[in-house]
């Protein structure tokens, strides 16, 4: 059962059905793969690739640096940072939650409407 969420949900960047991907996202420049739910963003830009989504901002558990967004492997099957799901309010586990089943409170899935 998931905690009582401990951020303002409402409030939370990436809430509408068109930015779900943004939400859960892991850090660069680490060996980690872990994924973490972004609450502020300073800033989105593609990679040095030029194709693979990246933001500045900070995470429910207080990470501040650079973010990457998962491939479809990681955002399945990568464990969700323990701290950012209790912050949130949803339950510890693999992937980022709307691809495991899990709707974060206060969100809306990709094919939900405004």
């Amino acid at each position: 059962m998931p905690s009582k969420p401990t951020v303002d949900v409402n409030r939370l960047p990436f809430r509408h059905a068109d930015t779900w991907p943004w939400r859960w996202l892991y850090r660069l420049y680490t060996s980690s793969t872990t994924l973490h739910r972004l609450v502020s963003r300073t800033k989105w830009y593609r990679g040095d690739d030029g194709g693979t989504p990246q933001a500045d901002g900070k995470t429910a558990c207080g990470l501040s640096g650079q973010f990457v967004m998962p491939g479809i492997l990681s955002r399945m099957g990568a464990r969700r940072c323990p701290a950012c799901c209790d912050a949130v309010g949803v339950p510890h586990g693999r992937g980022a939650p709307y691809n495991s089943g899990v709707r974060e409170p206060g969100c809306q899935g990709p094919k939900e409407k405004t």
